[in-house]
């Protein structure tokens, strides 16, 4: 969404720095008008998306840890849906790339990983965080976290900064770019004015 929200910003300011100055009519401005409109509209829109990104990096927070084997064997997923859940366990050796078993406190659980998958290893710990997906053909990894659970939802405190960073410049870029031809249009016309007094 920052890729998004930047690319927005670069035609904006394009069309606001070299098109938009060969509007010299009010008729010329407002032919612009319905751009920057779509331009404010697709601001909202990468906002819109940093909201679900803002949720989605918090909703681990929802969910209950498991440490045992016996409490996730507990969880039965049913046809094609999963169900996301959040393991404590032992941490695996640092650079390990290649992980098949997550250890928990009564034995370890087989897994294979997420093609997204992230191990974040910022710190030494025995302990460790799996947020994955239980489903019918097993455990599937999305991120180990190094930690604890407490520390693991500290860090996604830290993390959605990015979003809801994100979500106010979106914002403040739409209203910005809505404002746009509107100055625009005062300028000419009272550019245009000044003209008709000097005759």
């Amino acid at each position: 969404m920052i890729l998004a929200g930047i690319f927005l910003i670069l035609v904006v300011y394009f069309t606001y720095r070299f098109l938009l100055p060969s509007a010299t009519t009010p008729a010329k401005v407002i032919k612009f008008a319905p751009a920057f409109v779509l331009f404010g509209l697709l601001f909202l829109l990468v906002a819109l998306f940093s909201v679900s990104d803002w949720m989605t990096a918090l909703s681990p927070r929802n969910l209950s840890p498991i440490t045992t084997i016996a409490d996730l064997q507990k969880l039965t997923p049913s046809g094609d849906t999963s169900i996301r859940v959040l393991l404590v366990g032992k941490a695996p050796p640092i650079g390990t790339d290649i992980l098949s078993r997550f250890e928990m406190i009564d034995g370890a659980v087989e897994l294979s990983l997420h093609k997204n998958f992230v191990m974040i290893d910022a710190i030494a710990s025995e302990t460790a965080v799996l947020l994955g997906r239980l489903g019918i053909d097993g455990l599937v990894a999305e991120v180990i976290y190094f930690g604890t659970v407490e520390s693991y939802f500290s860090f996604l405190e830290r993390y959605t900064i990015i979003p809801i960073l994100t979500i106010f410049l979106s914002v403040l870029g739409a209203l910005i770019t809505w404002f746009i031809p509107i100055w625009q249009l005062w300028q000419v016309k009272k550019l245009n004015h000044a003209k008709n007094v000097m005759e």
